[in-house]
């Protein structure tokens, strides 16, 4: 909520003068105008309004920095009651007050911070429910959040990760992946513990648990149950099956920063390309071919270039510093 706050007071310095323009989806960023030997002079930019208008604008320079794409996974699509952890804060109120004075069951599908928030609110917010969650590996594990190991995180460290070669840097964001993904803080895994331990007390039946953490299973297929409760299928990593049932199904499974290559497919053709992926030069901008795109214009890319710029780039620990930095690229700044 304070990093909300913190945006709505930026923007509020440019909605006096009427520059924002909220409930927007941009479809395309395309070449504009271009001069005689066909070098792109300005871009533009179409959107699709809430009312269903179409609104271009032109642009010499374009930042695209419209976070993750929420992945769910495919054999879950489409179902009732299935949603994506990133819905979750929008969505628990109205099923409280759709569920009250019933037990609805929830499985949460994932192993990160996400997943274990989600599954120990659930569990509190619905004292009588039966809550599942199900992880692919063989336990839970705390997030790297060491001094030494943060200071990935400094934006010093961007000029020496991105000027590695490209095979040595894939294998240290490996290595660093144990600060952000799959992973829980670990004030939360003995909280969880805890209350699991708290239920071993009482019986040494796991069946009869009202909550549960159930390791090595991954969702091999889901379909509608009786009511408007899903039938999920495990497949278990000692060879057997599972079937369960729940009313609610919350996938903490990630999102997919390539939002991006979408918006720019019609000019994908003049990208310069990296190991498959759009180049992108060290100041965040896009790397087009020699000669198709005027110097005084570009387009450059936020959160998502953790492959070439290192996990600092989806968190907010380098939020102003690369601010200021595009800022320099587009305007000519620094020292």
């Amino acid at each position: 909520m304070e990093y909300e706050d913190y945006l709505r007071w930026c923007a509020g310095h440019f909605e006096k003068e009427g520059k924002v323009a909220y409930g927007m989806q941009v479809e395309d960023v395309e070449g504009g105008e271009r001069d005689s030997k066909g070098k792109i002079l300005n871009w533009k930019v179409t959107a699709l309004s809430q009312n269903g208008e179409r609104i271009q604008r032109k642009a010499r320079h374009v930042v695209i920095a419209v976070g993750g794409r929420p992945v769910i996974p495919q054999n879950l699509q489409g179902l009732k009651h299935v949603a994506h952890s990133s819905q979750f804060a929008s969505s628990i109120g109205q099923i409280q007050q759709r569920e009250k004075g019933r037990n609805p069951r929830f499985v949460v599908l994932g192993s990160g911070q996400s997943a274990a928030e989600i599954y120990n609110d659930l569990s509190e917010r619905f004292p009588d429910s039966q809550v599942r969650l199900v992880i692919k590996g063989a336990s839970l594990r705390p997030s790297d959040d060491s001094p030494f190991v943060n200071e990935i995180f400094d934006p010093d460290r961007v000029d020496g990760i991105y000027s590695q070669d490209p095979t040595v840097r894939a294998a240290a964001l490996s290595l660093d992946r144990g600060t952000n993904y799959g992973v829980v803080r670990l004030e939360l895994l003995e909280h969880l513990y805890e209350k699991l331990y708290l239920q071993r007390m009482k019986s040494s039946d796991q069946e009869t648990w009202r909550c549960r953490i159930l390791p090595n299973r991954m969702v091999v297929s889901a379909e509608p149950s009786t009511g408007s409760s899903v039938l999920l299928r495990f497949q278990c990593k000692d060879g057997g099956e599972e079937e369960m049932e729940a009313d609610y199904v919350f996938a903490a499974t990630g999102y997919r920063r390539n939002v991006h290559e979408d918006m720019l497919g019609s000019v994908r053709d003049l990208v310069v390309e990296e190991g498959g992926k759009m180049g992108v030069r060290r100041d965040y901008g896009v790397r087009f071919t020699e000669g198709s795109v005027d110097e005084g214009a570009g387009v450059w890319l936020q959160g998502c270039n953790e492959g070439t710029h290192g996990l600092s780039d989806t968190l907010l620990s380098i939020l102003a510093v690369r601010g200021g930095e595009l800022v320099d690229s587009i305007f000519g700044g620094g020292a």
